[in-house]
């Protein structure tokens, strides 16, 4: 498995790892992501911009994870648990559903928090559907604390949970 920056030529695989995610979570009830979410011009931005990742095995990218410095304007109404104003944030970290379970969504919150201390963040943060078990149960796993208060997405009436780890 080889983790590295996004590139051009990966843009169409992440559209399919989004588009197969998305089948994957509504097939199971999880109405996290529709099909105006996330969008191809949302991925080629992250690739243009830098701030997109993926896992690939012999060029085959199954995993994807965005990580900047942006905050929706919703997280200046949670509660962190520090009062950190430059976090590095994880945003639509996916993995393809024949890879999961394997580890890799953990190794890229892992190599999050590694880049967010050689960038010299805090913390890391993020925000995950509240009705996602996987998602939620990862993070709580990897030692994010959930943070007080909810942000709502995408016009989904239900909300997303906000995380927050401290940086040691």
């Amino acid at each position: 498995m080889n983790l590295r920056k996004a590139r051009q030529e990966d843009v169409g695989q992440i559209v399919e790892i989004f588009k197969r995610c998305t089948d994957f979570m509504l097939l199971e009830g999880i109405k996290q992501w529709d099909y105006t979410y996330p969008l191809d011009s949302h991925v080629v931005k992250d690739v243009c911009n830098g701030s997109a990742y993926v896992m690939d095995i012999e060029g085959l990218v199954v995993a994807t994870i965005t990580l900047d410095q942006q905050q929706d304007a919703q997280y200046k109404d949670i509660h962190w648990h520090i009062h950190d104003y430059s976090p590095l944030v994880i945003h639509r970290l996916a993995v393809t559903p024949e890879f999961q379970g394997r580890g890799i969504a953990g190794t890229l919150c892992r190599f999050a928090e590694q880049l967010a201390r050689e960038q010299g963040c805090k913390s890391v943060r993020l925000d995950a559907y509240s009705l996602n078990p996987s998602s939620n149960h990862l993070y709580n796993r990897l030692g994010y604390k959930r943070a007080s208060g909810f942000c709502y997405f995408h016009y989904n009436p239900v909300p997303f949970y906000c995380y927050d780890k401290i940086l040691e």
